[in-house]
């Protein structure tokens, strides 16, 4: 691998991210590429579609449950000496020793990694980069931005990768077919997490009236996460749980501007939507089933302002409660 032309790339991406200022939290709210990022998210939709979403499928069929599982912590466990090195340079010792701890019983007890043996003897699992150790260090997250292949990130978050794959021992252990070892672990590693957050993608198009938008929420809640240490850090598309919320979150966004005709719509048929789901809790329905009826009510009206050009109302037709 050619260290010298990632980390020529490493100094421009780090003079991005820092001209969002010493916070570890500036810049993802922030959009000002959005028209070129929304450009790259429709390529990458349209890659998903025809190429990657089929694998996934493919992968989640022919694979079962266990093995998947194995493969996962297989691909987390040979990370994990990246993730002891930034433990060190963020100073949390502690952190450190679990993460030699892991490494260790993991890769002997358990099976090379395949089995999470550390776990199930109480030694948790935590993740760390060199982009939590920039951002440990006050480097700023950059404007964000949308990647076809590789999704949404940042600046730090690119930059991190770099240095993390300097990092890596498995670098330098195989460099004599670093490239064969590299892009195979680079493409398991894609599958598996595109696998896993399969379904959380899914629910995406299905209830959101803007993908990108819902897409970017999901990853703000990720950053949110890693910058804070005492919550867990899923993959951005990891929780379909927190899809509804990105919705709403989304929807309130651009909602926010000057009154229009979309927005008096929006705000009709949010209306009618918490109608609906208010008629659910009173019929003893739970949150999320509630949730389901407004989340239902509220695209059906909105498309159907759309079929009408906008004129009309709707009044919430019976939504089946199952």
């Amino acid at each position: 691998m050619e260290i010298l032309p990632g980390m020529a790339t490493l100094a421009t991406v780090l003079a991005v991210a820092g001209c969002s200022g010493d916070t570890s939290r500036a810049g993802v709210s922030d959009d000002p590429y959005e028209s070129a990022n929304r450009s790259s998210f429709a390529s990458h939709q349209i890659l998903y579609s025809n190429v990657i979403r089929p694998v996934v499928v493919f992968y989640n069929d022919a694979v079962p449950e266990p093995a998947r599982d194995g493969i996962h912590n297989f691909l987390v466990n040979i990370d994990l000496p990246v993730t002891f090195g930034n433990d060190l340079l963020q100073g949390k010792i502690v952190g450190g020793g679990e993460t030699l701890a892991r490494f260790t019983i993991n890769s002997t007890a358990g099976i090379g990694g395949f089995v999470d043996v550390a776990q199930k003897i109480g030694i948790p699992e935590h993740e760390t980069g060199f982009a939590d150790t920039m951002a440990d260090y006050g480097v700023g997250e950059g404007p964000y931005l949308y990647v076809p292949v590789i999704g949404p990130s940042v600046p730090r978050e690119l930059a991190g990768k770099l240095v993390d794959t300097a990092f890596d021992p498995l670098t330098y252990v195989t460099y004599g077919a670093s490239i064969f070892v590299s892009v195979g672990r680079a493409g398991a590693t894609f599958v598996d997490k595109r696998a896993r957050g399969a379904a959380t993608t899914d629910e995406i198009e299905k209830i959101s009236r803007d993908p990108y938008a819902t897409t970017r929420t999901l990853y703000q809640k990720h950053l949110a996460a890693e910058a804070d240490d005492s919550a867990t850090k899923p993959d951005f598309d990891d929780e379909p749980a927190d899809v509804r919320l990105a919705v709403q979150r989304s929807q309130e966004t651009v909602s926010s501007g000057a009154p229009s005709d979309s927005q008096d719509a929006s705000g009709h048929c949010s209306s009618v939507a918490e109608l609906r789901a208010s008629d659910a809790a009173a019929s003893g329905y739970e949150s999320d089933m509630q949730q389901i009826v407004h989340d239902s009510v509220y695209k059906d009206c909105m498309s159907w302002r759309v079929v009408h050009g906008g004129v009309g109302t709707i009044s919430g037709q019976a939504v089946a409660l199952q």
